[in-house]
């Protein structure tokens, strides 16, 4: 269902999937109370036509859709700093822009969210200037959060036996705020870690015994 959409558009495989084989990837909603297209058109009143112009036509390339499903987990009376919040809402949509490796791509995404965050700020109609200030904002979010992940990812990736998609994974888990699972990916990566510098240390003392 929706979460399960939400849970793949976080992850990295819908870009790779873009990047790797040049396909377009939207999201199509079905109407209010709809589970699944079967459902759908077991109102005898829907037909084919309706379907396409009524969900089809509707549908919104993916990385935009999750931007905007963001954007409504924003909730006007969460504490400051507390999920919900607003500052929340952009630590998250940061953390998802950063994810693009391309920085044009991310300038076009923090350009085009920019004018929501501003209307949630405003309540209706925003200004230009504001809307420039937190493009701005995001964009230099976005630049730490992408040259951290670029630095770490390069750190995982210089441990020998881990491989790049466990650390990518490891390196968005991370950026995202922590939860259990981080502290496994830690852990094999100390142990990794550990493993490398006990090895040099091995040779090392044979090298000297010779």
């Amino acid at each position: 269902g929706r979460m399960a959409i939400e849970r793949i558009c976080s992850s990295l495989i819908l870009s790779k999937t873009c990047e790797k084989y040049a396909v377009e990837i939207v999201v199509a909603t079905l109407p209010k109370g709809v589970k699944d297209p079967a459902e759908y058109f077991e109102n005898k009143s829907r037909s084919s036509d309706g379907f396409k112009s009524e969900v089809l036509d509707q549908a919104v390339e993916w990385s935009l859709w999750y931007i905007q499903t963001l954007l409504l987990k924003y909730n006007s009376e969460a504490i400051q700093g507390t999920p919900g919040s607003f500052a929340d809402t952009c630590e998250r949509v940061a953390d998802f822009i950063a994810t693009f490796p391309l920085p044009t791509d991310r300038s076009k995404r923090a350009y085009e969210v920019s004018k929501d965050l501003a209307k949630i700020i405003a309540k209706s109609s925003s200004s230009q200037t504001l809307q420039i200030q937190l493009e701005s904002d995001l964009l230099n979010m976005v630049a730490r959060k992408a040259a951290g992940k670029n630095a770490m990812e390069r750190r995982i990736e210089s441990i020998e036996g881990y491989k790049s998609q466990n650390g990518t994974l490891a390196i968005n888990r991370i950026l995202e705020g922590g939860s259990s699972s981080i502290s496994i990916e830690h852990e094999k990566l100390a142990r990794n870690a550990s493993k490398n510098h006990k090895m040099e240390q091995f040779n090392r003392m044979n090298i000297d015994k010779k």
